[in-house]
């Protein structure tokens, strides 16, 4: 039987993946990916997770805001504080997803 499919928030790209583990890279001194190199990460060790295809109503609202903050800053500091306020929600969401998935796996 196969793992079940993780899907990822749909406010999730492959680009906008690539690009916040590349920023994580550099925060650890480690040099960055490419695209090609993450594909094959991807397809060898994340067959079970997958990108969001529905976004008609599965998008946050507070991510919206927050993404609009960060297309419409007038400063770049007014963009870093609206990308940082969006890590920190990403990483609040993906814990409760992170217990949702362990209380599922529990219950089996």
């Amino acid at each position: 039987m196969s793992a079940p499919l993780r899907l990822l928030p749909s406010t999730y790209t492959k680009s906008s993946l690539l690009k916040e583990i590349n920023e994580a890279l550099q925060e650890l001194n480690f040099p960055s990916i490419s695209q090609p190199t993450m594909s094959k990460i991807w397809n060898t060790h994340f067959l079970d997770v997958a990108f969001s295809k529905n976004t008609n109503f599965s998008k946050c609202s507070e991510c919206i805001v927050l993404k609009a903050q960060m297309k419409t800053s007038t400063t770049k500091e007014l963009e870093e504080n609206a990308r940082a306020r969006l890590k920190k929600h990403n990483k609040i969401v993906m814990c409760g997803r992170y217990c949702y998935y362990a209380h599922i796996i529990m219950l089996e």
